[in-house]
């Protein structure tokens, strides 16, 4: 029979929202469902819009990612400044450290029910290489810039093993990896450019994946 969470037959105010998700996601409209009420709860109501939204921050201790070492960076990417303007959230003359802090200052920032969704979508085990490949470059372009550098690298492996790593041994890092995929030779990779790694990384799809819950409803 089949699995997986299922919409009450009351239900109805999520069903435009699954028409938008769907498109989006390759959740069912149960699944979408059952994460809007989810993030409903955050709210501390039964239902929600995919324009409802909470701060950042509450989220960290979501199940999916509280363990992460890049809750933060995760929550950043898919959230906005509570004052609305993404780009007074770019940084100018970034460096590693104030990439980091920017990332862990969530109390600024929300998300809304719509980008929850997305971001779970894309770490789902369903997700195809091309929706996590997206997500992945999103995630990793600290500069936002549309571009993978040096810093962005940097900036990447210092959240996964900690700022006290020596910034040489950083650079040397970064630099083999540009080397290795940079086929134009300007020092920066494009969307395609990444690609190509994490083609040849046989464990990509399942880093890139972790279980997500469905309550009953």
């Amino acid at each position: 029979m089949g699995g997986g969470p299922s919409v009450p037959k009351n239900a109805t105010w999520h069903r435009h929202a699954y028409e938008v998700i769907r498109q989006e996601t390759l959740f069912t409209e149960g699944e979408t469902y059952a994460l809007m009420r989810r993030f409903s709860s955050f709210l501390d109501k039964n239902h929600c819009t995919l324009e409802d939204s909470v701060r950042a921050d509450k989220l960290r201790e979501l199940p999916e990612i509280k363990n992460h070492p890049l809750r933060d960076r995760i929550l950043y990417t898919y959230s906005m400044p509570i004052s609305g303007d993404a780009k007074a959230s770019v940084i100018k003359n970034p460096t590693v450290q104030t990439l980091i802090k920017a990332c862990e200052n969530l109390t600024v920032r929300t998300i809304t029910c719509h980008e929850f969704i997305r971001m779970l979508g894309a770490f789902h085990r369903r997700a195809t290489f091309d929706m996590k490949a997206s997500a992945a470059f999103r995630l990793y372009d600290f500069t936002a810039d549309d571009f993978i550098t040096v810093v962005d690298i940097r900036t990447l492996f210092a959240m996964m093993v900690g700022q006290n790593v020596m910034t040489y041994e950083l650079d040397s890092v970064a630099q083999q990896m540009l080397k290795e995929a940079d086929v134009d030779g300007n020092n920066e990779l494009n969307q395609e450019e990444f690609k190509r790694i994490l083609k040849r990384m046989p464990d990509f799809m399942a880093k890139f994946s972790f279980s997500i819950e469905f309550p009953s409803y």
